[in-house]
C-alpha cells in the first residue's frame, strides 16, 4: 500500500489534458485514502527509520492534498481534526 501512495501521490503532479484537473484530484484522493486505510493519520507505536518514514509521507499526501485543493477549486480530503498527529511538532531524530 506504501508503494501504491507513492505512485498515486506522483502520478496526481503528471496528469495533463482537458480532463487534467479532474484525474488529478481523483488521484490524490486515492492516496489519501490508503493513507487512512493503512493508518498513517493515527499515531502509532513505531519507532526508529519506519515511524519517520510513514511521518514523512503522510506530511506529503497531506501538503499535495492541500496544493491539488489550491490549484483545481476542489475541497481538501484530509483535514486535520481526521488526523491523530500533531503535523506541527512531528520530531525527526537524524542522528546516525
Amino acid at each position: 500500500k506504501i508503494v501504491v501512495i507513492q505512485a498515486l501521490a506522483l502520478l496526481s503532479f503528471f496528469i495533463d489534458g482537458p480532463n487534467g484537473g479532474d484525474m488529478s484530484s481523483q488521484l490524490c484522493g486515492r492516496a489519501v485514502h490508503h493513507v487512512h486505510t493503512v493508518g498513517l493519520h493515527i499515531q502509532s507505536q513505531r519507532t526508529g527509520l519506519d515511524a519517520q518514514y510513514a511521518e514523512t509521507l503522510l506530511c506529503c499526501v497531506w501538503a499535495l492534498d492541500r496544493l491539488n485543493a489550491a490549484l483545481h477549486g476542489r475541497p481538501v480530503v484530509m483535514h486535520e481534526r481526521d488526523l491523530g498527529r500533531d503535523l506541527l511538532n512531528l520530531k525527526h531524530d537524524v542522528s546516525p
